[in-house]
């Protein structure tokens, strides 16, 4: 035995206590079973099960008493030290001077007796004690000191079965880690497995997983999250979704929940559900949680059974002697003993039938536990033995006995010995053992490898399927972090190195996706999973790593992705509806377009042919659709064109125009069938109206021609003939002022002046109405008109007006369009000799002409600095013969931006006028893109 104080302060002990996970944790009814039966076998009022690390005691199971811990400085366990192998028992605590002033017994004066016994495991280390307090001074009896010890002993069973367990369920989970994306492994294994998207709630579930429930998995698909709320016990939903919620999305805990489920037989099973979230975005959000589900029909079954039977200690607690003469019995039993050994509850086990017992163990153990049994009697040390029993009907039983000798001399040992029904944790260990090994195999089939860290050692171990998935040779490499690093493909080796050092800094699972370069420059797509810091079975700190080739995979997915997104683009950058008809599964799947427009009450996007030409297609172009298609796949036709009618969300009907390329093999079989619908309704009824407008225009256009024929030879008679009396008119008015001009006053010379004025008004009005009739009506063609050239020649011809004024035009540049050149010409001058002409005296003229691309026109702008336009005048300039100045103040007929106006309407464009910024006025026009 160690020295007292070292038990406290041992680091070595708190590492040992550690392993338990017991120190200050919640009340556990086994425990307080044992409690309560320590305080009724005692008749004392207070029963305590501690448990102490190097600051407090505290108090697992408390009968009588509502405190939960005692600082270690307060604590009796330095007398119990003393005599580790007995009770210690202190019959007055206010006579005995090493206890009276104590705290806990001077903050509680009823306090008179005390007994305690230490909680000693296998290796020596001080876990905890027992301790029993009464209101009376009073002594135990030695057969209750006996049932003290006995009680201790099951206790430290209890706590190495809990050690056991936890050993088997972390074994479970970090199996269930470490190999999160062996899906097809686990599927050839039957192993029933989930994982769940959380973000959009689908769920991939295993064959395993469906036929646990007595499904195929065809029968549940699609699959998501509702399929497993639908077969969930309805008691039972709350529980199994809080869990669920709480562990793989709140708190990011290991998932262990137990529920029933329905089977495809009405029938419930017991689930336990396990599982851990694998993969998270960018902001630790979690995306996809893995997990398995597993029967424990069986288990719990036997716990209803276990919950029948009245007695408190979990275990068969029972003091054995064997003589020196070779014979041996029972001195003391439970109850409990029967049950584990599957024999009547009334059968006595006392002298010789204690055979029955021997005679239960499997032939197979029997040796081992009576060799186990013989060296505790000869080293005089415990002994532990995990043996089977076989029933009356034949099966199995695995048990664990510990027992550790009481007495001993040379005529009889006799030991006290507690006895756990292990069949489960056995059967687990042994599933466990059969997975790994069925894991494996998976890890090859699956092109899994494994990596172990040795983080003490700083020693890193591959697995053979490593150097496989390298190509290297195993037996000329030396396994390094670095020469994997070296073969990352230089674009994937920042973001490696990123995740995987916040991987390992948060001690989380993460998932990486690389690339692999090998030396033949080929690319391999590898999935590492990174570990979490464990330890091993020698308490060494190891991290473990899984990578797996996704080559295949990810080829697939790159391509399928590439496919869907010009799918998605394609039917996203066009009205029409985009489908795709395989036709060997006969499964039509439409793009997002197809319920916008046409009624449906499909479950999906993907339909059988004939369900579509039924359902949707009028009646009447049914059978025209089926014959025109079964013509197009059965002629090898390439392309297939049909027009028909579907019935659309409204209920009426639409045209509709589909068009299809038609895919084949090499035997010319058709194979699939890609293709668009255009909804031509609207243009139907367009053509619809189209004609009967057509033949109401082609009547007016007849009338139109001989309107414009009869209006242009008046045009044209007018303009000759009213320009003939006023030539006639000038040219006398000016022979009379020639030959009387010495004879004429002045009075009468002006009379003359008006009048041959007058008159050549008169002709420049006939003829500038005469150009104005003629506008839209020439036969000139389009031509390429360089609008530089052209503005140019409009500037030379006003040359002597520009350097009489002394004004400065700035051209921009200017495009080259189709137009009409002379057209254009017109207009350039007109607005060009009105900047020059409108203008305010003694300020020097400034005009800009440039332009500007608006998509459909050009836009061109003619800006000048003279008198402007009043806004409320702007309209009425271009209308015909309005003028705003008399042709004393400006000359002209007030008809130039009337032609103006109606030249650019006619070449598809408009003309206004705004305001400049300081002075003037900014003429504006657009001409029509050719």
């Amino acid at each position: 035995m160690r020295d007292g104080n070292e038990f406290f302060e041992n680091r070595n002990r708190l590492g040992e206590l550690i392993k338990y996970r017991i120190l200050n944790t919640p009340p556990e009814k086994k425990f307080d079973d044992l409690a309560k039966l320590m305080a009724m076998t005692c008749d004392v009022p207070i029963a305590l099960i501690t448990f102490m690390d190097d600051k407090n005691q505290y108090f697992k199971s408390r009968y009588g008493i509502d405190f939960t811990e005692n600082p270690i400085e307060n604590s009796f366990c330095n007398h119990i030290l003393k005599t580790p192998n007995k009770v210690t028992e202190i019959s007055n605590l206010r006579k005995d001077n090493s206890v009276s002033q104590n705290p806990f017994i001077v903050n509680n004066p009823k306090l008179s007796f005390y007994a305690g016994y230490p909680l000693i495991n296998a290796d020596g280390y001080l876990l905890g004690s027992i301790c029993l307090y009464g209101f009376q001074v009073k002594k135990l009896s030695n057969t209750q000191k006996d049932a003290l010890k006995i009680i201790a002993q099951q206790i430290i069973e209890l706590l190495e079965l809990r050690k056991s367990q936890l050993f088997i369920d972390e074994a479970k989970n970090k199996r269930l880690l470490d190999n999160v994306n062996l899906k097809k492994g686990i599927d050839a294994i039957g192993l029933a497995t989930w994982e769940w998207n959380i973000t959009t709630n689908v769920c991939q579930f295993s064959n395993g997983w469906a036929e646990l429930l007595g499904y195929k998995l065809s029968e549940l698909e699609p699959t998501n999250f509702q399929t497993w709320v639908d077969l969930v016990h309805p008691d039972d939903i709350s529980i199994a979704s809080d869990n669920y919620y709480n562990a793989l999305i709140k708190h990011d805990n290991i998932l262990d929940v137990e529920f029933r489920m329905r089977k495809k037989d009405g029938k419930y099973l017991w689930i336990q559900s396990k599982g851990k979230t694998i993969k998270k975005d960018t902001n630790g959000k979690p995306i996809i949680a893995f997990g398995i589900h597993i029967d424990i029909n069986d288990k719990k079954l036997a716990e209803k059974q276990l919950k029948r039977i009245n007695e408190n200690i979990p275990a068969a607690v029972f003091r054995y002697v064997a003589y020196s003469n070779g014979t041996s019995k029972l001195l003391y039993y439970t109850k409990k003993l029967n049950q584990l050994y599957d024999l009547p509850e009334d059968l006595s086990l006392d002298g010789d039938n204690i055979k029955l017992v021997w005679n239960k163990i499997h032939p197979d153990d029997l040796t081992k536990v009576q060799a186990a049994v013989e060296k505790s009697k000869r080293e005089l040390s415990e002994y532990k033995a995990d043996y089977r029993i076989i029933n009356d009907n034949g099966k199995t039983k695995w048990l664990s006995a510990s027992g550790s000798i009481f007495f001993s001399n040379d005529e009889e040992t006799v030991w006290d010995t507690a006895v756990f029904d292990v069949t489960e944790e056995k059967l687990a260990s042994i599933k466990l053992e059969e997975i790994n090994n069925q894991l494996k195999k998976a890890q090859k089939i699956g092109k899994l490898g494994y990596w172990k860290h040795n983080l003490d050692q700083d020693s890193l171990t591959w697995s053979t399927e490593i150097y496989n998935l390298l190509e290297l040779d195993e037996n000329k490499t030396t396994p390094s972090f670095e020469l994997f690093y070296n073969m990352l493909h230089p674009e994937d080796k920042q973001q490696f190195y990123e995740e995987s050092t916040k991987a390992q800094v948060e001690n989380k699972v993460a998932l990486i996706e690389h690339r692999i370069l090998l030396p033949d420059d080929r690319i391999k797509w590898f999935e590492l999973t990174t570990g979490i810091e464990d330890f091993n079975l020698k308490n060494e700190k190891i991290r473990e790593w899984v990578v797996q080739d996704i080559t295949e995979q990810k080829l697939l997915s790159i391509s399928v992705e590439e496919s869907n997104n010009r799918f998605r683009l394609a039917t996203q950058a066009t009205a029409d509806i985009i489908w795709d008809w395989d036709i060997k599964e006969n499964r039509i799947l439409f793009g997002e377009n197809f319920s916008k427009f046409i009624k449906n009450d499909f479950e999906d996007d993907q339909i059988k042919s004939d369900y579509f030409i039924r359902k949707c297609i009028h009646a009447n172009d049914r059978s025209r659709v089926r014959k025109s298609l079964m013509n197009a796949l059965n002629n090898e036709e390439d392309y297939w064109k049909c027009k028909y009618r579907v019935k659309s969300n409204q209920g009426d009907y639409l045209y509709i125009q589909d068009n299809a390329l038609i895919i084949r093999d090499k035997k010319g079989k058709a194979l699939r069938m890609v293709g668009a619908m255009n909804e031509i309704t609207e243009q139907k009824e367009q053509t619809k109206k189209l004609r009967q407008l057509n033949k109401i225009l082609k009547i007016k256009s007849l009338d139109l021609i001989r309107s414009n024929d009869d209006l242009e030879q008046f045009a044209y008679v007018a303009s000759h003939d009213l320009q003939e009396p006023l030539r006639m008119i000038t040219s006398f008015l000016t022979l009379l002022e020639k030959r009387y001009e010495d004879k004429l006053d002045d009075k009468a010379k002006t009379y003359i002046h008006f009048a041959v004025d007058g008159a050549k008004r008169m002709r420049t009005i006939i003829l500038d109405l005469l150009d104005y009739s003629r506008v839209g009506k020439t036969e000139s063609k389009l031509t390429n008109v360089d609008v530089n050239e052209l503005v140019n020649d409009v500037i030379n011809f006003n040359h002597r007006t520009i350097s009489k004024l002394n004004a400065t035009i700035k051209v921009e540049e200017l495009p080259i369009i189709n137009s009409y050149n002379s057209e254009l010409t017109h207009v350039f001058s007109n607005i060009l000799g009105n900047a020059l002409k409108y203008q305010v005296p003694n300020i020097k003229p400034e005009i800009i002409i440039s332009c500007s691309d608006i998509k459909t026109h050009w836009e061109f702008s003619i800006e000048d600095n003279g008198i402007g336009i009043d806004e409320k005048y702007t309209d009425q300039v271009f209308v015909i013969f309005k003028r705003l100045h008399s042709k004393e103040e400006y000359s002209g007929t007030g008809i130039g931006l009337a032609i103006s106006k109606k030249i650019i309407n006619t070449l598809g464009g408009e003309i206004w006028i705004e305001k400049a910024k300081k002075q003037g006025s900014i003429f504006k026009f657009t001409i029509k893109k050719q």
